[in-house]
């Protein structure tokens, strides 16, 4: 009887695990179609992926892409959203433009749309800086 509870309690954890796992991610990142280029000579490259989903039929319907230079803004865009400032002049009404230019970090924030090959559109890549990126999907 011992061992079935035993079992029964790893069986049922391990559905539970598999269940708080999300289902849909991003792979095969690629700049300008190079996986972890060196280095790139265009001022607007391309960022793709491929999306996979664990569900059969399961479709992007949305994307977020975040770049910068800091790899933990990257990992957790929030915090650094609210450490780069608050407000300011910039051209949104909650002051978008003045954060991404003091965090350095372009968020696109969430976009409707199926596109996998989107091009960098935030402010001008530097010379000789080493970049970031994550994209972040919905189904």
């Amino acid at each position: 009887m011992r061992k079935f509870i035993i079992f029964l309690l790893f069986f049922l954890s391990s559905k539970v695990y598999l269940i708080c796992q999300p289902s849909v991610e991003a792979a095969d990142l690629k700049v300008d179609h190079l996986e972890n280029p060196v280095g790139i000579d265009n001022a607007a490259p391309r960022l793709s992926w491929r999306m996979e989903d664990r569900k059969e039929g399961a479709a992007q319907k949305a994307y977020r892409l975040l770049v910068g230079t800091d790899s933990l803004q990257i990992v957790d865009p929030g915090n650094a959203a609210q450490n780069a400032g608050k407000g300011g002049n910039g051209k949104d009404r909650d002051g978008k433009k003045d954060r991404e230019a003091a965090s350095g970090l372009w968020d696109t924030g969430r976009v409707d749309s199926d596109r996998q090959l989107i091009p960098y559109a935030g402010a001008a890549l530097k010379p000789f800086t080493k970049y970031y990126w994550k994209v972040i999907l919905w189904d």
